[in-house]
Protein backbone atom coordinates (compact mmCIF):
# COMPACT_ATOMS: atom_id res chain seq x y z
CA UNK A 1 0.00 0.00 0.00
CA UNK A 2 2.76 2.42 0.97
CA UNK A 3 5.46 2.41 -1.67
CA UNK A 4 7.73 5.40 -2.05
CA UNK A 5 11.39 5.94 -2.90
CA UNK A 6 11.46 8.72 -0.28
CA UNK A 7 10.26 6.52 2.59
CA UNK A 8 12.22 4.04 4.67
CA UNK A 9 10.24 1.36 6.48
CA UNK A 10 11.37 -0.62 9.51
CA UNK A 11 9.31 -3.67 10.43
CA UNK A 12 9.49 -5.56 13.74
CA UNK A 13 7.40 -8.45 14.98
CA UNK A 14 7.10 -7.75 18.72
CA UNK A 15 6.06 -4.85 20.91
CA UNK A 16 9.30 -5.04 22.87
CA UNK A 17 11.36 -4.55 19.71
CA UNK A 18 9.10 -1.68 18.62
CA UNK A 19 9.65 0.15 21.92
CA UNK A 20 13.42 -0.43 21.74
CA UNK A 21 13.51 0.95 18.20
CA UNK A 22 11.54 4.01 19.22
CA UNK A 23 13.94 4.71 22.09
CA UNK A 24 16.98 4.64 19.80
CA UNK A 25 15.56 6.18 16.61
CA UNK A 26 13.20 8.93 15.48
CA UNK A 27 10.41 7.76 13.19
CA UNK A 28 7.93 10.06 11.47
CA UNK A 29 4.97 7.70 11.77
CA UNK A 30 4.17 4.41 13.52
CA UNK A 31 1.73 1.73 12.34
CA UNK A 32 0.76 -0.74 15.08
CA UNK A 33 -1.08 -4.02 14.85
CA UNK A 34 -3.52 -4.55 17.67
CA UNK A 35 -2.37 -8.14 18.27
CA UNK A 36 1.34 -8.73 18.83
CA UNK A 37 3.08 -11.90 20.10
CA UNK A 38 4.19 -10.39 23.41
CA UNK A 39 1.66 -7.60 24.15
CA UNK A 40 -1.20 -5.74 22.55
CA UNK A 41 -0.66 -2.67 20.41
CA UNK A 42 -2.26 -0.36 22.96
CA UNK A 43 0.41 -1.23 25.55
CA UNK A 44 3.11 -0.44 22.99
CA UNK A 45 1.38 2.82 22.10
CA UNK A 46 1.22 3.98 25.72
CA UNK A 47 4.93 3.30 26.30
CA UNK A 48 6.03 4.97 23.07
CA UNK A 49 3.96 8.07 23.81
CA UNK A 50 5.86 8.47 27.08
CA UNK A 51 8.99 9.15 24.99
CA UNK A 52 9.27 12.93 24.58
CA UNK A 53 10.43 12.71 20.96
CA UNK A 54 7.16 10.99 20.01
CA UNK A 55 4.83 13.65 21.35
CA UNK A 56 3.72 14.69 17.86
CA UNK A 57 4.46 11.48 15.96
CA UNK A 58 1.23 10.03 14.51
CA UNK A 59 0.27 6.45 15.37
CA UNK A 60 -2.19 4.39 13.31
CA UNK A 61 -3.63 1.06 14.45
CA UNK A 62 -4.44 -1.81 12.11
CA UNK A 63 -6.16 -5.07 12.98
CA UNK A 64 -7.79 -8.09 11.44
CA UNK A 65 -10.36 -8.21 14.22
CA UNK A 66 -13.30 -5.84 14.35
CA UNK A 67 -13.25 -4.83 18.01
CA UNK A 68 -15.36 -1.71 18.50
CA UNK A 69 -14.47 -1.29 22.20
CA UNK A 70 -10.74 -1.52 21.46
CA UNK A 71 -11.08 1.02 18.68
CA UNK A 72 -12.85 3.46 21.03
CA UNK A 73 -10.11 2.94 23.63
CA UNK A 74 -7.39 3.72 21.06
CA UNK A 75 -9.12 6.87 19.91
CA UNK A 76 -9.73 7.95 23.53
CA UNK A 77 -5.96 7.81 24.05
CA UNK A 78 -5.61 10.03 20.97
CA UNK A 79 -4.33 7.50 18.46
CA UNK A 80 -4.58 9.08 15.03
CA UNK A 81 -6.69 6.41 13.32
CA UNK A 82 -7.84 2.79 13.40
CA UNK A 83 -8.14 0.55 10.32
CA UNK A 84 -9.72 -2.89 10.11
CA UNK A 85 -8.39 -5.33 7.50
CA UNK A 86 -8.94 -5.62 4.59
CA UNK A 87 -7.77 -2.03 4.23
CA UNK A 88 -8.69 0.22 1.34
CA UNK A 89 -5.28 1.12 -0.07
CA UNK A 90 -6.21 4.55 -1.41
CA UNK A 91 -7.94 5.57 1.83
CA UNK A 92 -5.02 4.33 3.93
CA UNK A 93 -2.38 6.08 1.82
CA UNK A 94 -4.35 9.34 1.82
CA UNK A 95 -4.67 9.21 5.60
CA UNK A 96 -0.95 8.54 6.10
CA UNK A 97 0.01 11.41 3.80
CA UNK A 98 -2.36 13.73 5.66
CA UNK A 99 -0.92 12.72 9.05
CA UNK A 100 2.64 13.30 7.87
CA UNK A 101 1.79 16.75 6.51
CA UNK A 102 0.08 17.65 9.77
CA UNK A 103 3.09 16.43 11.78
CA UNK A 104 5.40 18.71 9.77
CA UNK A 105 3.05 21.64 10.34
CA UNK A 106 2.79 21.02 14.10
CA UNK A 107 6.57 20.64 14.49
CA UNK A 108 7.10 23.86 12.56
CA UNK A 109 4.72 25.69 14.88
CA UNK A 110 6.49 24.19 17.89
CA UNK A 111 9.80 25.39 16.46
CA UNK A 112 8.45 28.94 16.06
CA UNK A 113 7.14 28.85 19.63
CA UNK A 114 10.44 27.53 21.04
CA UNK A 115 12.40 30.18 19.15
CA UNK A 116 10.13 32.86 20.60
CA UNK A 117 10.58 31.47 24.12
CA UNK A 118 14.36 31.24 23.70
CA UNK A 119 14.49 34.79 22.41
CA UNK A 120 12.61 35.99 25.48
CA UNK A 121 14.66 34.16 28.13
CA UNK A 122 18.06 33.49 26.54
CA UNK A 123 20.98 35.73 25.68
CA UNK A 124 21.42 35.78 21.92
CA UNK A 125 25.22 35.84 22.07
CA UNK A 126 26.10 33.17 24.62
CA UNK A 127 22.96 31.03 24.67
CA UNK A 128 22.84 31.34 28.45
CA UNK A 129 19.75 32.64 30.20
CA UNK A 130 19.05 36.34 30.51
CA UNK A 131 19.35 38.16 33.81
CA UNK A 132 15.58 38.54 34.23
CA UNK A 133 14.97 34.81 33.84
CA UNK A 134 17.77 34.05 36.29
CA UNK A 135 16.22 36.32 38.93
CA UNK A 136 12.87 34.57 38.47
CA UNK A 137 14.50 31.15 38.94
CA UNK A 138 16.37 32.38 42.00
CA UNK A 139 13.17 33.65 43.63
CA UNK A 140 11.43 30.34 42.97
CA UNK A 141 14.31 28.33 44.41
CA UNK A 142 14.44 30.46 47.53
CA UNK A 143 10.73 29.84 48.11
CA UNK A 144 11.32 26.12 47.70
CA UNK A 145 14.27 26.17 50.11
CA UNK A 146 12.24 27.99 52.72
CA UNK A 147 9.74 25.11 52.56
CA UNK A 148 12.18 22.20 52.30
CA UNK A 149 15.19 23.51 54.25
CA UNK A 150 17.74 22.92 51.49
CA UNK A 151 20.44 25.33 50.36
CA UNK A 152 21.77 27.00 47.23
CA UNK A 153 24.72 29.08 46.14
CA UNK A 154 25.15 31.92 43.69
CA UNK A 155 28.39 32.37 41.82
CA UNK A 156 29.20 35.67 40.09
CA UNK A 157 31.91 35.47 37.44
CA UNK A 158 33.67 38.38 35.75
CA UNK A 159 36.27 38.06 32.98
CA UNK A 160 39.50 39.72 34.09
CA UNK A 161 40.84 42.57 31.93
CA UNK A 162 38.08 42.19 29.35
CA UNK A 163 38.78 45.63 27.91
CA UNK A 164 42.07 44.24 26.59
CA UNK A 165 40.19 41.59 24.62
CA UNK A 166 37.93 44.16 22.98
CA UNK A 167 40.78 46.62 22.34
CA UNK A 168 43.01 43.95 20.79
CA UNK A 169 40.49 41.72 19.00
CA UNK A 170 37.68 44.18 18.37
CA UNK A 171 34.17 43.70 19.64
CA UNK A 172 33.50 40.72 17.36
CA UNK A 173 36.59 39.03 18.78
CA UNK A 174 35.41 39.91 22.27
CA UNK A 175 32.06 38.31 21.49
CA UNK A 176 33.83 35.07 20.57
CA UNK A 177 35.52 35.09 23.98
CA UNK A 178 32.14 35.62 25.68
CA UNK A 179 30.64 32.69 23.77
CA UNK A 180 33.53 30.43 24.76
CA UNK A 181 33.19 31.39 28.42
CA UNK A 182 29.45 30.65 28.31
CA UNK A 183 30.13 27.27 26.71
CA UNK A 184 32.69 26.28 29.35
CA UNK A 185 30.39 27.36 32.17
CA UNK A 186 27.65 25.08 30.84
CA UNK A 187 30.10 22.19 30.49
CA UNK A 188 31.06 22.45 34.14
CA UNK A 189 27.68 22.67 35.86
CA UNK A 190 24.74 20.27 36.17
CA UNK A 191 21.56 20.38 34.10
CA UNK A 192 19.54 21.49 37.14
CA UNK A 193 21.78 24.53 37.70
CA UNK A 194 20.98 27.84 36.01
CA UNK A 195 23.65 29.90 34.23
CA UNK A 196 23.01 33.39 32.89
CA UNK A 197 24.81 36.29 31.34
CA UNK A 198 24.36 38.96 33.98
CA UNK A 199 25.59 41.82 31.83
CA UNK A 200 28.63 42.70 29.72
CA UNK A 201 31.42 40.29 30.61
CA UNK A 202 29.75 39.17 33.84
CA UNK A 203 28.07 35.80 34.33
CA UNK A 204 26.08 34.29 37.18
CA UNK A 205 25.28 30.73 38.19
CA UNK A 206 22.59 29.37 40.48
CA UNK A 207 23.85 26.14 42.05
CA UNK A 208 20.92 24.22 43.50
CA UNK A 209 21.35 22.20 46.70
CA UNK A 210 25.05 23.03 46.86
CA UNK A 211 26.75 24.89 49.71
CA UNK A 212 29.42 27.51 49.12
CA UNK A 213 32.32 25.18 49.97
CA UNK A 214 31.33 22.77 47.20
CA UNK A 215 30.65 25.77 44.98
CA UNK A 216 34.30 26.70 45.43
CA UNK A 217 35.29 23.36 43.90
CA UNK A 218 33.11 24.11 40.87
CA UNK A 219 34.55 27.64 40.66
CA UNK A 220 38.10 26.27 40.52
CA UNK A 221 37.04 23.77 37.88
CA UNK A 222 35.62 26.55 35.72
CA UNK A 223 38.74 28.66 36.22
CA UNK A 224 40.96 25.75 35.24
CA UNK A 225 38.93 25.03 32.10
CA UNK A 226 39.01 28.70 31.07
CA UNK A 227 42.75 28.94 31.66
CA UNK A 228 43.18 26.08 29.20
CA UNK A 229 41.45 27.92 26.36
CA UNK A 230 43.60 28.65 23.33
CA UNK A 231 43.64 32.43 22.87
CA UNK A 232 44.27 34.34 19.62
CA UNK A 233 47.96 35.07 18.96
CA UNK A 234 47.19 38.80 18.91
CA UNK A 235 46.79 38.64 22.68
CA UNK A 236 50.13 36.97 23.34
CA UNK A 237 51.96 40.14 24.38
CA UNK A 238 49.23 41.21 26.83
CA UNK A 239 47.38 38.11 28.10
CA UNK A 240 48.78 34.60 28.36
CA UNK A 241 45.61 32.87 29.62
CA UNK A 242 41.97 33.66 30.20
CA UNK A 243 41.23 34.27 33.87
CA UNK A 244 38.10 35.16 35.79
CA UNK A 245 37.31 36.51 39.22
CA UNK A 246 34.50 34.82 41.14
CA UNK A 247 32.35 35.79 44.11
CA UNK A 248 30.26 33.17 45.93
CA UNK A 249 27.47 33.50 48.47
CA UNK A 250 24.94 30.98 49.75
CA UNK A 251 21.40 30.85 51.06
CA UNK A 252 20.16 30.63 53.77
CA UNK A 253 23.38 30.52 55.82
CA UNK A 254 25.10 33.74 54.78
CA UNK A 255 22.10 35.49 53.18
CA UNK A 256 18.49 36.12 54.17
CA UNK A 257 16.90 37.11 50.85
CA UNK A 258 17.56 37.03 47.12
CA UNK A 259 18.74 40.65 47.09
CA UNK A 260 21.01 40.01 50.07
CA UNK A 261 22.39 36.92 48.34
CA UNK A 262 23.15 38.77 45.11
CA UNK A 263 24.67 41.68 47.00
CA UNK A 264 27.00 39.40 48.96
CA UNK A 265 28.07 37.50 45.86
CA UNK A 266 28.80 40.84 44.20
CA UNK A 267 30.83 41.98 47.23
CA UNK A 268 32.86 38.77 47.06
CA UNK A 269 33.45 39.33 43.36
CA UNK A 270 34.71 42.82 44.15
CA UNK A 271 36.97 41.30 46.82
CA UNK A 272 38.42 38.86 44.29
CA UNK A 273 39.09 41.71 41.87
CA UNK A 274 40.57 43.99 44.51
CA UNK A 275 42.97 41.38 45.87
CA UNK A 276 44.60 40.44 42.58
CA UNK A 277 42.00 38.89 40.23
CA UNK A 278 41.93 35.25 39.08
CA UNK A 279 40.48 34.34 42.48
CA UNK A 280 37.30 32.90 43.97
CA UNK A 281 36.12 34.46 47.23
CA UNK A 282 33.47 33.12 49.61
CA UNK A 283 31.10 35.13 51.77
CA UNK A 284 31.23 34.48 55.51
CA UNK A 285 28.23 33.28 57.51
Amino acid sequence: ILNSDKAIFTIVETGEKAIALALNNKFDLIILDVLLPDMNGLEVYEQIKQIHAYQYVPVVFVTGISDHEFKIRCLELEANDFFVKPINGIEFKTKIQSLLKNKIYVERLEGYYQNAVDSAIKDGLTGLYKRSYFIMCLEQEIKRINRQHDCLSVMMIDIDNFKIYNDTLGHLGGDIILREVGKIILENIREIDVAARFGGEEFIILLINIGKENSLIIAHRIQSALAGLSLPSKLASRIDKLTVSIGIADFPYSSKSSSDLLNKADLMLYEAKKTGKNKACLSSN
